[in-house]
């Protein structure tokens, strides 16, 4: 017979040492629990996460606990434990029939919650859930989607041969060639910590720009969560260093033997062109290898991108879905109708194009026009030229370069759109693109806010256009965002026009886009140069 405790019980239990030994007891034993039913882990999540009330299902024999689902209500809705950090939620048992504890744990939710739905995500396939759809008295109150499970098996012989892949020995080398290319694992607490600030800024940067999904900003617990999952021994954190800037990173969660890319990863987008994320991924595998564990799960879903063309082996795995017959149905017919309309998409290569092109012109919020809104591509009569004499290289203004760091991630994201221009995610996207396309920013921020920042477009890097053809000219252009701080923008300008002198060559020409406004607004910036 199940007995659940929730709210106050349920932490009553949690807190209960019988019970957190018991607990362990089984996750050590059932080998197809996952690091997201370790105690500590889900420990750890209710107590930050308390906008969940933590549920608890079990069954308990004379003598000891034998089977258990960690569970949390958010509203209507009840989820794994863990909820979108939790990549599987399964249950933990002493027994070999897993799957009828989770149907029996179904009809009591059905039968003391017929108000709420059930989310499951994801069910390991040791579980074998596509059983429950032989449950006849529950069948139509379950929905079940199956997943592509990527894996790579952690093998050194077939990570080192796609470490040794042509493309990727170039890439190696093209980056030893810019700087110190230095791997590691982090193992000490207090190096973590010092890194830490610096990886949710990169994270949140290209999550926020790909898919508008700021996590650490957004969540206030996420820092504080991987800290205790990293003191606890659960997260495997590895850097990938060009000198003393971190160009990719990866902190998975990890225990018996299996590492998953849940956690967080990311790469710096200046150094995009050589794959950093790949090559990140591949020595981060091969460390693991060493480190006797067995598999890296890449996470389920596309398999069209990284994930499948780094995998080695595909497993499957469903999410899950319970509630009453009416809102199961329409989540069917959803499901249905919106996998019919994939594939037609999918069939539709002109249509596939179309959208590609349009997201590589979506620029600020709107459409880009090649012929007049891409900077290297304007009417010269928007721009200045200023050719660089021997005074200006040798004696432009020199001052603290901590003041003006190219490439500022973290003074990007404090970006706060106001009335008419681009909106957030347009912004950061256009300049992770621009970045990744060889060009460089400039920012002001002032009392945490971005006021302005300038462009530079060297020559050689590759334009905003779907041909990626590459300037010949060297390129400035600059916005201030916030009129108030136009002072404040006067001298960054000249500070920064004075930085790019100094790393060009005599002889050279920069040019300058200035609009009429412009040249009203900021006088000095005419006068710096001679025409």
């Amino acid at each position: 017979m199940i007995q659940s405790f929730f709210a106050e019980q349920a932490s009553e239990k949690l807190n209960d040492q019988s019970f957190q030994q018991a607990w362990k007891n089984i996750y050590e034993k059932d080998l197809t629990a996952t690091v997201f039913q370790h105690p500590t882990y889900i420990t750890n999540w209710y107590r930050l996460y308390s906008q969940y009330q933590p549920l608890i299902l079990l069954v308990k024999s004379e003598k000891e606990i034998q089977e258990i689902l960690f569970l949390a209500i958010l509203e209507n809705e009840i989820v794994g434990a863990g909820h979108h950090q939790a990549e599987y939620q399964t249950t933990l048992s002493r027994t070999e029939n897993k799957i009828s504890f989770l149907a029996d744990c179904i009809r009591h939710l059905l039968r003391i919650f017929p108000d709420k739905k059930l989310s499951l995500k994801y069910l390991p396939q040791s579980l074998n859930p596509l059983e429950l759809e032989n449950q006849k008295d529950i069948q139509s109150n379950i929905f079940l989607k199956e997943y592509s499970e990527p894996v790579i098996r952690l093998d050194s012989e077939l990570i080192k041969s796609e470490l040794n892949k042509k493309n990727r020995r170039e890439k190696l080398n093209r980056l030893k060639k810019i700087g110190n290319l230095t791997f590691q694992r982090i193992t000490d607490s207090k190096i973590f910590r010092q890194y830490l600030d610096q990886l949710a800024i990169d994270y949140d940067f290209r999550q926020g720009a790909m898919f508008g999904s700021e996590f650490f900003s957004e969540d206030q617990h996420k820092k504080e969560f991987m800290l205790n999952l990293f003191d606890s021994g659960l997260l495997y954190v590895t850097l990938l260093f060009s000198d003393q800037t971190i160009i990719a990173a990866n902190a998975s969660t990890y225990d018996k033997g299996i590492t998953y890319l849940q956690g967080f990863n990311t790469h710096h987008p200046v150094f995009a062109k050589y794959s950093p994320g790949i090559l990140s991924f591949l020595m981060s595998a091969l460390q693991m290898q060493q480190d006797g564990l067995l598999e890296f799960d890449l996470t389920p879903g596309s398999v069209d991108d990284y994930k499948g063309d780094l995998a080695t082996d595909f497993y499957r795995t469903w999410s899950l879905e319970a509630g009453n017959k009416t809102d199961i149905f329409k989540q069917k017919l959803k499901s249905t109708v919106k996998s019919s309309l994939k594939k037609l998409s999918e069939n539709n290569s002109i249509k596939r194009l179309k959208v590609q092109l349009e997201k590589v012109l979506q620029i600020g919020g709107k459409k880009l026009n090649a012929k007049t809104d891409n900077p290297a591509s304007e009417p010269f009569s928007k721009f200045y030229e200023f050719s660089i004499s021997p005074s200006i290289a040798e004696n432009s203004e020199r001052f603290d370069s901590s003041e003006l760091l190219p490439d500022n991630l973290k003074n990007l994201l404090q970006y706060k759109p106001d009335i008419g221009q681009p909106a957030r995610q347009n912004f950061l996207f256009d300049a992770m693109k621009r970045m990744e396309f060889g060009q460089h920013v400039y920012t002001l921020s002032v009392n945490n806010k971005l006021s302005g920042y300038a462009w530079f477009v060297p020559a050689g890097a590759k334009l905003i256009l779907p041909t990626g053809e590459k300037t010949e000219k060297n390129y400035c252009f600059f916005q201030l965002l916030d009129m108030n701080h136009k002072d404040f923008f006067n001298d960054f300008l000249i500070k920064t026009i004075d930085l790019l002198a100094g790393t060009l060559k005599t002889g050279d020409s920069l040019w300058i886009r200035m609009s009429d406004e412009s040249k009203k607004t900021f006088p000095d910036l005419k006068k710096r140069f001679a025409r």
